[in-house]
């Protein structure tokens, strides 16, 4: 099945020129820290786009726990100086499909100047599509990094053999639990509490508590309620007997998308995470939204197979894209700049 996007053209090359709107972002070389003001800005330009992840607001925002996220603008592509998820530290990436070769042997010319690695980092395919084969460049997969999409039609239906066992994992758990699917309002205090325990119970059961991952998650989930208005975000609870044991937050984007962001449930409830999904996508489906991302998988593989067995049907797909070592005919690494770079 093959996931139509709005603007998106599957042609290598058969890309227009896009321009952003400029308020705050300032021109590369100068960056500003990532502030709630830069909503729009960002919004606006990454609408354009397929629904990649990493450059989506409320995602920059909730992940941006350190304060370390910078943005740029660069030939009229967005650019995003911020942490590794993995491993925290510093890349830097872009979305556009403006002088996109230029752009990527300047950011590449910046990183080395910054001590990073000497690579770009999420690449999105689109962008991707357009970048030159030139010597002195390699342009690599990044499968760990891929978004998971579903269809919110077959999340909602969950018919034939591929959803037999997400179908008795839920009718055990309604069985068992008989539990209530609502919206929540995570401006509610109450509500915003009632997840940082279910998160908390989830860290303590499943012993991650101790993980430094576990700390940066449990910060970005709080970040979620600090946005402008975090009521604007599609959340779900779920109830058994009074109380919450699950919840998911996601948000409705443009183009029959929407993101999930941030999901938990209490271990002690399994066919929590199923249901909440099904509920979830119900929703999207009647609002007329055929497509839920899930995000990437990090390579980590619990996650990874976790993500394939909710039945994706596609994938968005990212890149990174390294300098490869240059040297002369004595074999003596050669030094080059941006411009000798497009001129090899």
């Amino acid at each position: 099945m093959s996931v139509p996007v709005a603007g998106w053209s599957r042609t290598a090359g058969s890309t227009t020129a896009r321009r952003p709107v400029r308020i705050r972002i300032p021109k590369f070389p100068t960056f500003k820290r990532l502030e709630l003001s830069d909503q729009f800005e960002i919004e606006q330009w990454v609408k354009l786009f397929p629904p990649y992840s990493d450059f989506n607001f409320v995602s920059l925002w909730s992940w941006n726990t350190t304060g370390g996220c910078e943005l740029s603008w660069l030939n009229d592509n967005l650019v995003i100086l911020f942490n590794d998820y993995s491993t925290g530290e510093r890349l830097v990436t872009f979305i556009g499909l403006n002088e996109v070769d230029r752009t990527a042997d300047i950011l590449l010319d910046f990183s080395a100047q910054m001590g990073l690695a000497p690579e770009l980092q999420l690449i999105p395919e689109m962008t991707a599509r357009v970048m030159s084969s030139r010597f002195g460049r390699s342009l690599l997969r990044s499968p760990e990094h891929d978004d998971y999409v579903l269809s919110t039609e077959d999340w909602s239906t969950m018919a034939g053999k591929s959803f037999r066992n997400k179908r008795n994992e839920i009718s055990r758990f309604e069985r068992d639990h008989a539990p209530v699917c609502r919206l929540v309002d995570l401006a509610d205090p109450t509500v915003s509490a009632a997840v940082m325990d279910i998160f908390g119970r989830w860290a303590v059961k499943r012993q991650y508590a101790a993980h430094s991952s576990t700390t940066t998650e449990s910060l970005a989930v709080r970040r979620i309620f600090s946005l402008h208005r975090p009521g604007d975000l599609l959340a779900f609870g779920v109830y058994v007997d009074g109380g919450l044991v699950a919840y998911s937050i996601n948000e409705r984007l443009p183009n029959g998308y929407a993101m999930g962001h941030h999901w938990k449930a209490d271990p002690a409830c399994p066919g929590a995470y199923p249901y909440l999904l099904r509920e979830t996508c119900l929703t999207l489906a009647a609002e007329g939204r055929p497509y839920l991302n899930i995000q990437q998988d990090l390579g980590q593989p619990g996650l990874a197979t976790a993500k394939r067995l909710y039945r994706p049907v596609q994938h968005l797909r990212k890149y990174r894209v390294t300098a490869e070592p240059l040297v002369d005919a004595r074999g003596r690494t050669l030094v080059m700049t941006g411009q000798d770079r497009l001129l090899a």
